[in-house]
């Protein structure tokens, strides 16, 4: 299934833009190329009778906003709209008629009439759900993570957000997650919220807001009625100690969320040798760096049991006890060579180590990957059989350059 936002950007000619909160001395170069000046809300929806715009954060938009007029099927609704910062992200919203319905914005931004649809989305009730954002992974890569989190963890949906991917539509995406054993629903968003600049030379984090947003609104959008939501990066596997599926640990624990740490899996192929398949994929890889989870956490939640005030952002549930769980019972790989270099503009797939004696970093094989990783070899090299003519659609790093695509929003 495929989810194309309805969202509000302000035009190219609009004399009111969002304002940059960095201060020039803490960009690096490409920050005002890479900063989301236009997006005011990135999608617009209703659900369970509250009409939701949620977007960027407001920064110098938000007095505008609020002199503006909104009107829901003509109906002035401006004073019960409700105005919420957060970090990296803010969202309007107001009770309405739970039906369709047109959104009219009239102020001193612009003026915008959306048609606005009533989601009355079910399929991820009770769902266990596995949620990323993504652009240009390989989609052999998509498919093992799905795989992997679908058969260990007991995972059974899956959202992505795709962010303008240029070697294979969304589409692409949408066909492999069919064809996941274990996967009874997906939806492949259409994302074109930009990702935002980075850190910078003082790393100073406070304009990546599409990814906020992104966490946001799958909250909103498919997660309020799901038992549990694991929020992770294709390049990430979460493993338990004691080889149970994460998303049963979280329902029996009576948690609102549980935190992981993640330790770097070295790309070099120690066990590339043992598969049949030379197919580049998470299995390849079990080297862990001998330092142990000292990556960023990561986490799992359960919706029902987390505030209305918590805010989703990419590590952290903020609100909730963000301690990582112990990572003798529980951590994530983060493979190397299972992501591409996005950071530096590049498609291509990190290089591997050649040979150990290459390797400059102390490690430690991490035997409870080997062993899982080993009993899903048979039934994924099936699967591959079955995925390898969508597989072999996607475009190298190289062809894409040669395309032609809708300029990213600045």
């Amino acid at each position: 299934m495929l989810y194309t936002p309805r969202g509000v950007t302000l035009a190219e000619s609009a004399h009111i833009k969002r304002y940059p909160p960095r201060a020039p001395q803490d960009r690096q170069p490409d920050y005002l190329e890479k900063f989301d000046f236009h997006t005011v809300f990135s999608d617009v929806f209703v659900r369970n009778g509250r009409l939701w715009m949620i977007g960027p954060h407001f920064e110098n938009l938000e007095a505008e906003l609020k002199d503006s007029t909104f009107r829901w099927n003509w109906d002035d609704i401006s004073q019960s709209v409700v105005f919420e910062n957060f970090n990296r992200m803010s969202r309007a919203s107001a009770n309405v008629p739970n039906s369709p319905g047109v959104l009219q914005i009239e102020g001193p931004l612009g003026e915008w009439t959306l048609s606005v649809g009533l989601v009355q989305n079910e399929l991820f009730s009770e769902a266990n759900l596995l949620v990323t954002q993504q652009q240009d992974n390989r989609l052999e890569w998509i498919a093992y993570w799905a795989f992997y989190n679908a058969r260990v963890h007991h995972i059974d949906s899956v959202v992505i957000y795709d962010n303008n991917s240029s070697l294979y539509s969304p589409e692409r995406i949408d066909q492999i997650l069919s064809m996941i054993p274990g996967i009874k629903n997906h939806v492949v968003v259409r994302w074109d919220t930009p990702f935002g600049p980075l850190g910078g030379p003082s790393n100073c984090w406070d304009s990546d807001y599409g990814q906020h947003v992104a966490w946001e609104h799958s909250r909103r959008l498919f997660g309020e009625k799901a038992d549990t939501a694991l929020m992770i990066d294709v390049d990430e596997l979460p493993i338990h100690g004691d080889g149970l599926a994460l998303t049963q640990v979280l329902v029996d624990s009576e948690q609102a969320s549980l935190h992981f740490g993640r330790i770097p899996i070295l790309q070099y192929p120690n066990r590339a040798e043992a598969q049949k398949s030379n197919t580049r994929v998470h299995s390849n890889y079990s080297l862990g760096e001998a330092k142990g989870a000292w990556l960023s956490t990561k986490y799992i939640y359960a919706p029902h049991r987390i505030k209305d005030s918590d805010q989703l952002t990419p590590h952290l549930l903020l609100g909730q006890n963000t301690a990582p769980t112990d990572e003798s019972k529980l951590f994530a790989g983060h493979f190397d060579a299972i992501r591409i270099p996005w950071r530096t503009g590049s498609k291509a797939p990190t290089p591997e180590i050649p040979n150990r004696s290459a390797i400059r970093r102390a490690y430690k094989e991490i035997q409870t990957f080997n062993t899982i990783f080993d009993w899903l070899e048979p039934e994924w090299n099936e699967l591959l059989q079955r995925i390898q003519p969508i597989v072999n659609t996607q475009m190298s790093p190289c062809e894409s350059d040669f395309l032609i695509r809708p300029q990213t929003k600045i």
